[in-house]
């Protein structure tokens, strides 16, 4: 139940930074919240939410995969984007990076206590 726990408040501290973020980028008027990476991250993030409940090893392992893909698009984007003279920018990818990072370790997590279970769904 510690665990499960947890992983609640691990899925809550990235939902309450993905949402903070998208109001960001919708108060500047950035399109960003409109394109698929967003919705994308909204699903991993529900996926893993459901998932504290549910307890399969399968979505935890997909969605872990999901949040490594993830955040290395975002590092490969970071590295290998043109320099912007914005502000926002290191933020902003230390967010995303962190966002994955918070859904990782709580999918991680569901992934390696599923297993212990009997049965391993």
């Amino acid at each position: 139940m510690t665990r499960r726990i947890a992983e609640i408040a691990l899925v809550v501290a990235a939902a309450a930074l993905l949402s903070w973020g998208m109001s960001r980028a919708v108060a500047r008027g950035e399109p960003a919240v409109k394109v698929w990476t967003s919705y994308a991250m909204v699903g991993l993030l529900v996926l893993c939410g459901v998932n504290a409940f549910i307890r399969s090893a399968r979505v935890g392992s997909a969605v872990a995969v999901g949040c490594a893909l993830f955040a290395a698009l975002v590092f490969l984007a970071a590295m290998l984007g043109e320099p912007v003279g914005t502000q926002n920018r290191l933020p902003a990818i230390l967010r995303a990076l962190l966002f994955f990072v918070l859904i990782g370790v709580a999918s991680v997590s569901q992934a390696i206590s599923s297993r212990s279970l009997p049965g391993g769904r």
